[in-house]
This record gives structure tokens, C-alpha cells and sequence, in this order.
């Protein structure tokens, strides 16, 4: 893994060594000694920190005499060394240098894989900045670019070079509590901004330019035709490379084990790939210590492939898993209780520096068909509709009123009638729900990210989720959390040939027999345990949230004084009705809410740079 970071005085004054240093040390957690690459020159400083590497190594130089800070894994580097002539030996980061040395900057959509990374020109005094078109790599800039243009992977490299404060986006901030989905160019601090997936950016002393170089394809959504056994034998082959192409050469590799269709197939594929070279895989599984519904799923996968080494991650302590330490750069927890920061952790100890994740596989090759039934009806295919209604039944034993209501209605019903029918349909209050009337109103009202709302076309819906912003700030998430390790996280469902080939499905392959996830279902036959590919639902990892929000009732009270005496929360947050909640809880429906409502909080008390006394 790698993380990137540099600075551009774009009135020509020189680059201080000692700033750069000090961006360099706040991406180093104490204990990590990673490989510091380094190079400033007149008004450019660049650095790549690298956490993989044994050996020391320079800033890449392009032929064309541009220096290079990536943060790359490439998808086909075969096939780019072949194209560009290099040899065999050349690294990821060689050939994404030879790439710009040789191609137009918008010629970056040829290449695949997974990167965010500064080009330095010295012979036009130009600096070229650019995300790859999924967002799995992060990249931060500071927003005020008048004399400096300054960048890094992680947001906390910009305050410690002082080129932006710590005063919280609130408007960001909101959102995140609401589980909204604000627009990739926003952070959680006012000062900084992202680069937004398949994006660049181009900075010369006169003048900054952004454009995008690629974006996911509309005109292809649906249009494949193919059988459904060509369908799932493409996807198949698509998945199995997606997965070879992020294994490490050498060293651990490690994978979330979940028991679900994704992280399974995932875990699966990394292992038995790893065994034709002699190497296991490190499998990490989210077990609860009272319902443990998920773990026969798990063992299945155990039974099936036996040399997994596999941890299981449980919630040994609810205090801090109830409200944890927070990270300083994203409203998520810190803490060495957290069962993500566990993984995290042990991974990085057992030597991994790269996991691998599931997540991605429900927008596309693992699609629902959400919509389906709808867009059926809408568009007059009458055989279908009836086909899947009866199968339905068979299949899920679902009753006429539950599929009219659960695959039809709520996708055909107006917005504004959906929205208070929620006892017509059964729906459970959401997180946003509970959560609403526990912010002062000035501060609820700045959430304005924009919510993932269905449509009566499973062809629109898997788009729309394709290129939704949660995808994207999931993968950074997790991409700040693992720095601290030294350990990348990878997603082979989100591929760009998976995708792409996902998308371009015909939405009808993906519910066939009464089958969701029929396509992917097909194509894991023979990889997944049939305990796992034909099961139905996915349960919670950890459903005692409720007994041990309960169990924490009387601490988390004796928190609030902390949470009044502190100006920000108290101007941000009901605290009398946060307390009111947690005095006379409804747990079904508040616990999630209030766990969201005290992280959130409990970020502002650690992190803010505010005056906190009141």
C-alpha cells in the first residue's frame, strides 16, 4: 500500500522540506516504518509513502523527464507492458509513468485498476492530478488554491502542513449522520476537498482545470444479448481475473469471510488461486457472541475449503464499540475494539497489505432486480410479470399481496404517498427517521445529500447505484482506515470489467425462476456451497446492537454532562431529547439511530478545534 502527499507554490516561491516532512510523519502511524520516497525542486514537493516495499526507492521519473507519486495497482499490467514495450519487471508505477510519458492525459481511461496520482512537469511547470474512475484510492486537496496547490491521501497530511483548518463541513457532517450521500468533491472539513472518481486535474501557475476523463457508460445498460448461460459463464471468468489481478506476488493476503454471496465468492476464489502457489489466505469473519445466525454459512465455507486461516471478530467490549475513540480525518471509530479496526490490525500483524472486500456486488453482478417486476409491467412484457409473480410464490413462498406489494408498489407509488405508507407497506422506520428530530433543526436542515430513491426500471436502478456516491465513500473509508496499517483494500466487484459487464446485462437475466441474483447465482455454481448460493437473505453480523446499547444505558447518561459542556455539540444536537431516548428507549427502532447520533458527537468532542467550553 501507498499513500501520496505533496505541495505546488504557484507563485514560484520554493518548497519547504520541513512542510513536507511534516505531511509525511501525519500519514505514518507510530510503529509502521514504510519506505519514504521524496523529491522537491523549486516550487514542487512530492512524496509517496510506502508500506509494502523492503527496499529503499526514488519518486518515479517519466521518459519524458515528468516525476511521478502514485498510489497504483493496475488491473492488466501485462497487457500495458506488452503495448508500451516495457519489461517484464517493470512496476505498476513504471508503467502508469510510461502511460503519461507517451499518451494523452484523457487517454487515462484505458487504464484499469485502482490509482490516484500527481504528475510534476518541470519543462511546463504544470502538475497533473487524477482518481481513477471507481474512487478506490483517495485523493484530498486543499480548496484554497490561490498561491498553493497542496494534496494528499489522507486529510490529516493537509493539517499538519497547515494548509487547511479543522473546522468541520457541517453540512457534510449532517449527512453523514443521516446516512445521506453528499457529492464526491465535499469532505468532512470546510478547507478540504476530493477529486472526484474519474476525474483530473491540471495546475499551472495561472490557472487550475478539472475535467473528467471517464465515467460509466449509460448507453450500455441492458443492451447485451446473450443467453443465461453465456451471461453467468462471462461473469464467472470476469470475477475469478478480478480477484487474480489484486493478489500480491508475495507475503499474506487477506479477505472478508461474511457468509453472504459476495465475500464468500471473494474469499473463495483468493484461496484457491493462492493455493496453486503454496499460500493461504486470512479469512476474517464478523461472529456475534449471542446470535450467531451467520456462522453456519461461514463453516460451510470452512467445511468446503479447509486451509483457511480463519479468524473470527466478535464484540468483546461494548463500551467501546458503543462509543469509541474516533478517527480524526472520518466519522467512524478508531478504536482497537472496533471489529473493522480489528481486522485492520491483526491482518497488518500477520504480515497482509492488501483485503480483500465483497463490497460492490449488490449494484452489480450481484443486483437484486430490484425494479424488475416494474419495469416488466411498464414496458408490457405480460409473460414474464406472470411467470416471476408464480415463481415467486413457489420459490420464496411469498403470498399474491406480499410480491404486489413489496416488488410493484413500492417502486410505482409516487414518492410523497410511498413515504407515508409506511404501515400500507410494512417498512421499519429508518435510521434517518429516528434521527431526525434529534438534531437542533439548523443543523438538520444542512443535510441536503441526496438519497438513493427507486425507480420502476431495475435498468435505471443499477446505474443510478453503479454511479451513486456511496460506493465511492465506502471504498475511501476503508481506504483511511487501513493506511493507518499499512494495508489496502481492494474490491474485485467493483472491476471496471465486472461492472461494465454487469450493467450492460439485460435487467430480466438477474430475476429468472424466482431467482434474485440469478446471473451470479449461476455462476458460482461449483465455486460456492449451496448452503450459501441458493440461501435467500443476509443477516446482521451483529444483531445485539439493542441489548448492548441497553447494557451501556446508564454510562452513555453519564456521558451527557461531557456532550452539554461542550459548545459545538450542545449547538448541534437535541441533547434533552437525545437523553429523553436513552431514559425511555424503544430499542427495535432506536438503537442504530442513537449509536449514529452518539458517534457523531463523540467526533465533535475528540476532534473539533473549537473553543469546547460553553
Amino acid at each position: 500500500m501507498r499513500l501520496i502527499c505533496g505541495f505546488f507554490h504557484r507563485d514560484g516561491s520554493p518548497a519547504s522540506s520541513e512542510r513536507l516532512e511534516k505531511m509525511i510523519e501525519a500519514m505514518i502511524e507510530p510503529g509502521l516504518k514504510p519506505r519514504v520516497a521524496k523529491w522537491i525542486d523549486g516550487p514542487m514537493a512530492l512524496a509517496v509513502v510506502d508500506f509494502a516495499r523492503k527496499t529503499p526507492f526514488e519518486i518515479t521519473r517519466c521518459e519524458n523527464g515528468m516525476l511521478l507519486a502514485a498510489d497504483v495497482r493496475l488491473d492488466e499490467p501485462e497487457k500495458l507492458r506488452r503495448n508500451l514495450q516495457l519489461p517484464r519487471e517493470a512496476e505498476h508505477d513504471e508503467i502508469l509513468s510510461a502511460f503519461l510519458s507517451r499518451h494523452e492525459k484523457e487517454d487515462l481511461k484505458d487504464v484499469l485498476g485502482d490509482f490516484s496520482l500527481a504528475a510534476w512537469n518541470p519543462h511546463t511547470g504544470t502538475l497533473l492530478c487524477a482518481r481513477d474512475g471507481m474512487g478506490i484510492r483517495p485523493f484530498f486537496m486543499a480548496k484554497d488554491t490561490r498561491k498553493t496547490f497542496a494534496f494528499a491521501s489522507v486529510p490529516r497530511a493537509l493539517h499538519a502542513g497547515d494548509f487547511a483548518s479543522r473546522n468541520f463541513d457541517e453540512s457534510f457532517l449532517a449527512d453523514e449522520i443521516y446516512y445521506g450521500m453528499p457529492g464526491p468533491e465535499r469532505s468532512m472539513f470546510e478547507d478540504i476537498a476530493r477529486l472526484g472518481p474519474g476525474h483530473l486535474l491540471q495546475v499551472s501557475p495561472e490557472k487550475v482545470h478539472s475535467g473528467r476523463y471517464w465515467q460509466l457508460d449509460r448507453q450500455i445498460a441492458g443492451k447485451r444479448i446473450c443467453s443465461p448461460e453465456e451471461a453467468s459463464r462471462e461473469l464467472s471468468t470476469l470475477l475469478e481475473e478480478a480477484v487474480r489481478c489484486r493478489l500480491p506476488i508475495t507475503g499474506p493476503v487477506a479477505s472478508h469471510l461474511s457468509g453472504g454471496l459476495d465475500s464468500s465468492a471473494i474469499a473463495i476464489l483468493a484461496a484457491r488461486i493462492l493455493r496453486r502457489e503454496n499460500r493461504q489466505l486470512l479469512a476474517y469473519s464478523f461472529v456475534s457472541r449471542t446470535e450467531p445466525a451467520e456462522l453456519p454459512y461461514v463453516e460451510s465455507v470452512l467445511d468446503q475449503e479447509k486451509d483457511l486461516l480463519w479468524f473470527p471478530v466478535s464484540i468483546d467490549d461494548p463500551e467501546s464499540y458503543i462509543l469509541p475513540k474516533m478517527d480524526c480525518d472520518q466519522m467512524l471509530p478508531l478504536d482497537p475494539c472496533d471489529p473493522d479496526i480489528r481486522v485492520c490490525s491483526d491482518a497488518a500483524n500477520r504480515g497482509a497489505n492488501m483485503l480483500l472486500s465483497g463490497w460492490g456486488g449488490d449494484e452489480g453482478a450481484t443486483f437484486n432486480g430490484r425494479g424488475m417486476l416494474a419495469e416488466a409491467l411498464l414496458c408490457g412484457r405480460w409473460h414474464y410479470l406472470a411467470q416471476e409473480i408464480l415463481s415467486l410464490q413457489r420459490t420464496r413462498d411469498w403470498s399474491l399481496f406480499t410480491i404486489l406489494k413489496g416488488e410493484l408498489l413500492r417502486y410505482l407509488l409516487p414518492h410523497s404517498i410511498l413515504n407515508g405508507s409506511k404501515s400500507l407497506l410494512s417498512k421499519r422506520p429508518m435510521i434517518v427517521d429516528s434521527t431526525y428530530g434529534l438534531l437542533r433543526p439548523d443543523f438538520a436542515c444542512k443535510a441536503n445529500g441526496k438519497r438513493f430513491v427507486e425507480e420502476p426500471s431495475a435498468t435505471m436502478n443499477r446505474y443510478r447505484m453503479l454511479i451513486g456516491p456511496h460506493l465511492v465513500k465506502r471504498a475511501e473509508q476503508w481506504a483511511l482506515m487501513g493506511s493507518r496499517y499499512g494495508l489496502a483494500v481492494s474490491y474485485p466487484m467493483l472491476d471496471r470489467r465486472v461492472v461494465e459487464f454487469a450493467l450492460s446485462l439485460p435487467s430480466h437475466l438477474f430475476l429468472r425462476g424466482g431467482w434474485k441474483r440469478r446471473v451470479y447465482r449461476d455462476a458460482m455454481t461449483g465455486i460456492l456451497p449451496e448452503k450459501i448460493r441458493l440461501r435467500h437473505q443476509k443477516l446482521s453480523p451483529f444483531p445485539e446492537i439493542a441489548d448492548l446499547m441497553e447494557s451501556q444505558r446508564e454510562n452513555l447518561l453519564s456521558r451527557m454532562s461531557a456532550f452539554r459542556s461542550h459548545r459545538k455539540v450542545a449547538a448541534l444536537f437535541d441533547l434533552d431529547g437525545i437523553e429523553n431516548k436513552l431514559r425511555t428507549p424503544q430499542w427495535e427502532t432506536d438503537a442504530y439511530a442513537l449509536k449514529r447520533i452518539l458517534m457523531g458527537m463523540n467526533f465533535i468532542l475528540e476532534h473539533s478545534t473549537q473553543d469546547p467550553h460553553l
